[in-house]
């Protein structure tokens, strides 16, 4: 057996939306704290689906890792813990609009809006990008508790020790070949 610190990256990411949460009143946030949000969250699902897959699967960080998706390693790995998820419905439907919003803005590039003097002449009815409109159909609050949700219904399902939100990292024994 070989001595290890395990620092869990998906909690790390959660204890920045911990804090964010403390200190922003979300039904009044700025985009940039909405972006924040959200992209933490994106972040801590596709940790969380690494973590969970490197236990459910001997090969995941070899082979499957690098090669899927966010919904790719949610889709593996809701077939392996036999997980029906309903992207129509809550959480599942949550999580794929923040990972829409994760894609959008890894690969966001200029977007060229129409624009009427007259039309727009309020910024408040200005054309908004693809990302933006994401944004506006999602809801912090919903985010939050579907991520937790979908941790707890991810861990339960493939009989892992859940983390505790407060644990960020610890003292484990791996065998001799362990990661």
């Amino acid at each position: 057996m070989a001595k290890k610190l395990a620092y869990y990256s998906f909690r790390y990411l959660y204890a920045s939306i911990e804090s964010l949460k403390r200190d922003v009143d979300f039904s009044e946030a700025k985009l940039s704290q909405q972006l924040s949000l959200y992209i933490f969250a994106a972040f801590t699902y596709e940790s969380f689906l690494n973590h969970a897959g490197h236990y459910a699967c001997q090969t995941w960080d070899e082979h499957l890792k690098p090669k899927l998706s966010p919904t790719g390693k949610m889709a593996f790995l809701c077939e392996v813990a036999k997980i029906e998820p309903d992207y129509g419905k809550s959480p599942f439907q949550t999580f794929k609009k923040v990972m829409e919003l994760r894609n959008e803005l890894a690969h966001a590039e200029t977007e060229y809006l129409p624009y009427d003097e007259e039309k727009h002449a309020n910024p408040q009815n200005w054309p908004k990008p693809k990302w933006q409109k994401i944004i506006d159909h999602l809801d912090a609050n919903r985010v939050i508790k579907d991520l937790e949700e979908i941790i707890s219904l991810v861990e339960k399902a493939l009989g892992l020790t859940p983390v505790p939100s407060l644990l960020l990292m610890e003292a484990v024994e791996l065998p001799d070949n362990g990661v």
